[in-house]
């Protein structure tokens, strides 16, 4: 991998862990703001516990080069999860943008470091 790429690499996922940390942490924290989204979403509290646990396992995931990619894909569909919330109940339907670009961010971490034997042979 180029130096420019591995530098563009290690700075959208230093950006997935900051917004993933910091959401799975105001998720388990029961932040307000969050539980009333969650409510207008129609979910139980559970629901918040089991996002934020698996939002900061994935973040966690990012940290290494060998689970990289298992962490990017798991908050790829998380944000997929949060995009149809926020669809189908037409609740903070800006926020949309911001789960389809974070979403996009995962997705190419994902393809970037994919296991090999996914990889098309060159």
């Amino acid at each position: 991998m180029s130096s420019r790429k591995t530098l563009l690499m290690n700075a959208a996922t230093a950006l997935l862990v900051v917004v993933f940390v910091a959401s799975g942490v105001a998720k388990l924290l029961g932040v307000h703001q969050v539980k009333t989204l969650f409510g207008q979403f129609g979910l139980p509290h559970w629901a918040l516990v089991a996002v934020g646990a698996v939002e900061l396992t994935c973040a966690g995931l990012l940290l290494s080069w060998s689970t990289r990619a298992y962490g990017a894909l798991g908050l790829a569909m998380v944000m997929i999860g949060a995009s149809l919330a926020h669809v189908m109940t037409g609740v903070m339907l800006p926020l949309l943008f911001a789960n389809a670009i974070l979403c996009f961010i995962a997705g190419w971490v994902v393809l970037q470091h994919r296991p090999s034997f996914l990889k098309a042979p060159v």
